[in-house]
């Protein structure tokens, strides 16, 4: 019968076979075991009882902002849809009475004791949601919700979600939800209609709503980010960073019509855009012709436009990362999203597809270091401090999804376009599916650029996009776009 080997024998074989690896595949190996260590011992558990519950990261940078410009708007994230049907109103306000006690994000404020704050769940009356009902005409439903949207939230007292309903007719409404991007993020905004819906069909129809139990709490994961971002893995992170960042331009100058106010002041508009299958498909396909996702063609388009307008060879684009990097936090309503930032040079006049393979290969190496908060990159490369411009990167630009939509159960509800009026960066474009095509919109800082100029810019990036599908291989400076906006330019 065989012997099983001893554990001084098995070493030793495992010691020779190490031995015989090539350094490529010793680095391979310490790759994966990395990662194997990783997965097992950083899953996120619920908390202690008693435990301290710091701010994740998110939420101190946000805190911080409120600080600068208290009274802000500029952080409130909005939906508002027209109901057309009978709608149960106390069901309703019952329903988000629900999502704030499944929810402990909704209910958090962040009380400052000496300066240093520190999240504190709401409870009992204080933690109570109300759905405040108001009669009006037609023709008063934008300023209501555009005055709901506008008002601030207080951290240190308010609910970070709050609702208001419109009444225009028996069954007519018009409803305004309003959650601080403290508690909630692009992602959360899914889970909450969702659940709303689900928890408003049970309430309306006379039952109690029973939805699936949620293993972890947001507060978990700011125990668990902090412990995670530490010895090691934190000083990658920063090296990694430093190294991709340092060195960047100040600021990307595009043309303004404004001089630059000496503050930010997140003052914005919105240009609506519309991007047709019949211009949006040759270029993705061009894009997935050289192993490019959708994302990293539209921002390959979006760089190649942000450079016709500069001038600059070395485009810093921002774009935001949802950050759900662990099945546990599918489901959590918070502030997770994270801002990466996405330099590349367009040195030496390259082609859309060599173009394509730069922002490719940056892309890659940006999801492999994700984790580092924007604020820590900031705080890593440490810029000149500038406070007319936002630090590190000034444009932004997004792909999503398509956009989540309230349900409510015997209704139909139509969402309402809206412009909140708030600009965080000086130009951002964010696109989502719509139709065959894209569809979404520019947003620009009103202090720095009129209407016009916003039409201009999205004019410029329609052209560019088509240009760019129809040759890929040319030059970029050489498209007739392209050489349009630098003659303009100058």
């Amino acid at each position: 019968m065989r012997r099983a080997p001893t554990p001084e024998r098995s070493r030793d074989a495992l010691a020779a076979r190490l031995e015989r690896l090539s350094a490529q595949e010793r680095a391979v190996l310490a790759r994966r075991l990395a990662d194997r260590r990783a997965q097992q011992d950083w899953s996120i558990r619920p908390r202690q009882e008693g435990a301290e519950v710091p701010m994740s990261f998110a939420q101190w940078r946000l805190w911080f902002l409120e600080q600068l410009m208290p009274g802000t708007n500029a952080w409130n994230a909005a939906v508002a849809a027209r109901i057309d049907g009978p709608l149960n109103a106390p069901a309703l306000e019952r329903s988000l009475e629900h999502l704030v006690q499944r929810h402990p994000t909704l209910r958090t404020v962040f009380a400052a004791p000496g300066g240093k704050p520190r999240p504190v769940p709401l409870e009992g009356t204080q933690a109570e949601l109300t759905l405040p009902a108001v009669d009006a005409e037609q023709d008063a439903i934008r300023g209501l919700v555009e005055a709901e949207i506008a008002r601030p939230f207080d951290l240190e007292r308010d609910l970070m979600l709050r609702a208001r309903l419109i009444r225009l007719g028996a069954e007519d409404h018009v409803l305004v939800l309003v959650a601080h991007h403290i508690a909630v993020d692009g992602w959360s905004k899914g889970l909450l209609l969702e659940d709303l819906a689900a928890a408003y069909e049970a309430l309306a129809g006379g039952d109690e709503p029973h939805l699936p139990e949620l293993g972890i709490e947001y507060a978990d994961f700011a125990i668990w980010q902090r412990s995670r971002l530490s010895g090691a893995r934190l000083q990658e992170l920063i090296e990694y960073w430093r190294s991709r960042v340092a060195g960047a331009p100040a600021a990307l100058e595009l043309p303004t019509d404004h001089p630059r106010p000496r503050t930010q002041s997140f003052r914005g508009a919105v240009r609506w855009v519309e991007m047709p299958g019949s211009l949006v498909k040759p270029l993705l396909a061009r894009g997935r012709a050289e192993r490019a996702t959708p994302f990293m063609t539209m921002l390959a388009a979006f760089k190649a436009m942000v450079h016709a307008q500069t001038g600059q060879d070395d485009i810093l684009v921002g774009s935001p990362a949802a950050m759900r990097t662990h099945p546990e936090l599918e489901r959590i309503v918070g502030c997770f999203a994270n801002t990466l930032i996405y330099r590349t040079s367009l040195a030496g006049a390259p082609s859309f597809r060599q173009l394509l393979a730069r922002v490719r290969e940056t892309a890659l190496g940006v999801y492999a270091h994700q984790e580092l908060p924007f604020e820590k990159v900031v705080e890593a490369v440490a810029p000149p401090r500038d406070p007319s411009r936002n630090p590190l990167v000034q444009v932004n630009m997004r792909l999503e999804g398509e956009e989540p939509q309230l349900r409510l159960a015997g209704t139909r509800c139509e969402p309402i376009v809206l412009d909140p009026g708030v600009a965080r960066f000086d130009l951002a474009i964010e696109l989502a599916p719509e139709g065959d095509g894209l569809g979404g919109y520019l947003e620009y800082d009103t202090a720095l650029f009129d209407a016009a100029s916003a039409e201009t810019f999205a004019g410029d990036f329609v052209a560019i996009l088509r240009a760019l599908a129809a040759s890929p291989d040319e030059p970029i400076t050489e498209l007739e776009p392209v050489r349009a906006i630098r003659a303009r330019r100058s």
